[in-house]
C-alpha cells in the first residue's frame, strides 16, 4: 500500500475542486466512481484507459501520465529555484534512483549543457585548459596548458591505471 503525502495543487485546480466540494455541500470525495464510492487506485487507471481509448490515444495509460510529469518537473525544476530531489517528493518515491528511473534523458539538452560549461560561458567560469568552443571535443591536459583529444591518455592518467 502507498504511503500518503501533501502535495501542491495548481490554483486552477484548487478553485475547481473547491467549488464541485460546495455544490456536493457533502464531506464526501468529490470524484466518485461509477457505483457513487470513494474511487480506488484501480477504479482510476480503468477510468484513464477508457478516456484514453475514446480519444484515440494508443499506449496512453495513467502511468504514461505520470512518467511525463516527472519528466516535465525534472526538465523544468531549476527555473523554479528547485532540484531533483523536490521531484523525488512530489512523485512519491521513498528513493532519488526510483525518480531517476522516471526521467528521460534528451541528448539535445546534453550537448547545449556541456557547451555552456557554466552558467554565464565567459572564460573565468571556464576550466583551466578551456579557450573557447573549438577546443571541444577537447579536454584540458592534465597540466592545464592547452586541450587533448578525448580519448587520449596523458601520463597522469597511465600513472593512475599503472598503480
Amino acid at each position: 500500500m502507498g504511503h500518503g503525502r501533501v502535495i501542491p495543487l495548481h490554483s486552477d485546480l484548487r478553485e475547481a475542486l473547491t467549488a464541485l466540494n460546495r455544490a456536493a455541500n457533502s464531506g464526501h470525495p468529490v470524484v466518485l466512481s461509477e457505483r457513487g464510492s470513494k474511487m480506488k487506485a484501480r477504479s482510476i487507471v480503468i477510468w484513464f484507459s477508457r478516456a484514453y481509448r475514446t480519444l484515440g490515444l494508443d499506449g496512453c495509460s495513467s502511468h504514461s501520465g505520470r512518467r511525463t510529469f516527472i519528466t516535465r518537473a525534472a526538465r523544468l525544476v531549476n527555473k523554479a529555484g528547485g532540484s531533483l530531489r523536490d521531484v523525488q517528493l512530489l512523485a512519491g518515491h521513498r528513493s532519488i534512483h526510483t525518480t531517476q528511473g522516471y526521467i528521460e534523458g534528451d541528448s539535445d539538452a546534453q550537448r547545449r549543457l556541456v557547451s555552456r560549461r557554466g552558467n554565464s560561458g565567459n572564460s573565468s567560469t571556464r576550466p583551466v585548459g578551456w579557450r573557447d568552443a573549438r577546443d571541444w571535443p577537447l579536454r584540458p591536459t592534465a597540466s592545464g596548458d592547452g586541450p587533448e583529444a578525448i580519448g587520449t591518455t596523458s601520463s597522469r592518467t597511465e600513472q593512475r591505471a599503472g598503480e
